[in-house]
């Protein structure tokens, strides 16, 4: 899927079809962006963030002692 800029003519993925490509192209980097983004933007990133939520992370507990704090 994609959107087309309809100033300059230029054809745009939509976020999902970008995940679907890095599925594709096992491209990891990508696939690791594309998943800081939705976790920090949800629907301001995707549509239906609901249907992406196995790319959720989950928050760690970080024990802070173990730094000094």
């Amino acid at each position: 899927m994609f959107i087309i800029d309809e100033l300059t003519g230029l054809k745009y993925a939509t976020n999902e079809q970008v995940i679907k490509d890095t599925k594709y192209t096992k491209n990891k980097y990508a696939e690791l962006v594309w998943k800081n983004m939705l976790n920090r933007y949800g629907k301001q990133f995707v549509k239906e963030p609901n249907r992406h939520s196995e790319y959720y992370s989950e928050n760690e507990v970080v024990d802070d002692s173990i730094f000094g704090v």
